[in-house]
């Protein structure tokens, strides 16, 4: 994808339709890019929170023979926690040791967004950012691979891109990487399971309990059938959450208002299938 920065807290996504012709599966396209990012850059850890995305990506570095290491973010001090053990289980079931933690103490991590809003006018959209600047911090000197940000996250006609950590690798060049690529991007919308579902049940999704990811766990789930969805439990990490969204936000709001400019960070699928349409058309 191209980036086009408008300073330091907003950029605009802008896709690189050139590659359409070359383009493979969208699973091709995740293995591919992993395989150059981690052939360049050695033995990445990968944050593993045991969701989806994570989860998708270390079955895609394992079909690499990757077993890479793994971080987790802990909200308790003894990592005894539902979604600690998520992870263990996960990585039990994949074959690899028992992951890093990280423990998220709230007063440490306060302090880092203080100091990244008023000591650099940096400030990011979702707490997720904050998240991964705070590890960033944390492994000074170690590169990370990560799968936050709502990749595929839709809503109605629109998906959120991952503007999180395209904006913590703006402020953070050669630290952080993911697989969001024009080609995995544009390849994941060609999925012969997204243009079945967008079409069928996208419209019904604020009606049902399906849910904004219910296209990208399919699809996931096509590519790999030993993953699956579970439900995280992290009532530390609501916490966090709550006090971010009532004593951040409208500071950022205030200061840095070109944070909350979303309509940057959202691409229009049907926009996607009137070029498909003109395409085939020509």
């Amino acid at each position: 994808m191209f980036h086009q920065i408008i300073n330091i807290n907003e950029y605009i996504i802008r896709i690189d339709y050139t590659v359409e012709k070359t383009l493979k599966t969208f699973k091709e396209e995740v293995l591919d890019q992993l395989y150059s990012t981690y052939k360049l850059n050695g033995d990445i850890p990968l944050l593993f929170s045991g969701g989806m995305d994570s989860t998708f990506l270390l079955r895609s570095l394992l079909e690499l023979g990757i077993k890479p290491r793994t971080l987790t973010m802990s909200f308790s001090k003894d990592h005894d926690t539902h979604d600690c053990n998520l992870v263990r289980e996960r990585c039990k079931q994949y074959g690899l040791g028992d992951p890093d933690f990280l423990y998220i103490e709230e007063d440490a991590f306060f302090e880092h967004v203080r100091h990244l809003i008023f000591d650099k006018s940096i400030a990011y959209p979702m707490l997720h950012g904050f998240y991964i600047s705070y590890i960033l911090n944390t492994y000074s000197n170690v590169k990370f691979f990560t799968g936050m940000g709502s990749e595929f996250k839709l809503f109605d006609n629109l998906i959120k891109m991952p503007v999180g950590p395209q904006l913590v690798k703006q402020n953070n060049p050669n630290r952080l990487y993911d697989f969001a690529t024009s080609r995995t991007f544009l390849s994941y919308l060609n999925h012969e399971q997204f243009d079945i579902d967008y079409k069928t049940i996208t419209n019904r999704l604020k009606e049902t309990n399906l849910g904004p990811f219910y296209i990208r766990n399919k699809i996931y789930t096509n590519c790999y059938k030993d993953i699956f969805s579970v439900e995280k439990q992290t009532p530390n990490d609501e916490y966090i959450c709550e006090v971010f969204h009532s004593r951040f936000v409208p500071i950022i709001k205030d200061l840095l208002p070109l944070t909350y400019l979303t309509t940057h960070y959202y691409y229009n699928i049907d926009d996607f299938f009137k070029r498909k349409k003109e395409r085939n058309v020509s």
